[in-house]
């Protein structure tokens, strides 16, 4: 699928669409077109929707701002676009890891609270057996 040959802007804002296109891509379940295609021609004859395997392929010219303290360095606005698209896409496993763990806790918890109501209930079993042992018919 190519989504443009006139894709412009900032390097780093693309490179993390493509990893948000990615984390979608990476769903069993098909993505609509109309959120990935920047310029649909008129006329549009492709897929609605994208399933995977597939290949994104994007073109144009990005650009790479540089602030005013920035030493110049090695590498450019493809580098800047892959290593954006790189962090997002860690960025998203990073919070994936996260959200794992943080169901792991909640199901921690919830399995000492099920440990402690069967505590109670142990204790109020013996204290109810304990009464009815102590008490006696009147007569």
């Amino acid at each position: 699928m190519v989504l443009s040959s006139e894709v412009e802007g900032d390097a780093a804002r693309l490179g993390a669409i493509y990893a948000g296109m990615a984390d979608q891509l990476s769903d069993d379940r098909p993505v609509e077109v109309s959120h990935l295609v920047f310029d649909r021609p008129v006329g549009w004859q492709g897929p609605e929707t994208i399933a995977r395997p597939a290949c994104i392929l994007a073109g144009g010219e990005t650009t790479v701002r540089l602030s005013s303290a920035a030493k110049v360095g090695k590498g450019g606005r493809n580098q800047e676009l892959a290593l954006a698209a790189a962090y997002g896409l860690a960025a998203i496993e990073v919070m994936l890891v996260l959200l794992l763990v943080l169901l792991l806790v909640l199901l921690l918890v919830l399995l000492l609270l099920l440990v402690l109501l069967l505590v109670l209930m142990l204790v109020l079993l013996a204290a109810l057996h304990r009464a009815r042992r102590a008490w006696t018919w009147p007569s």
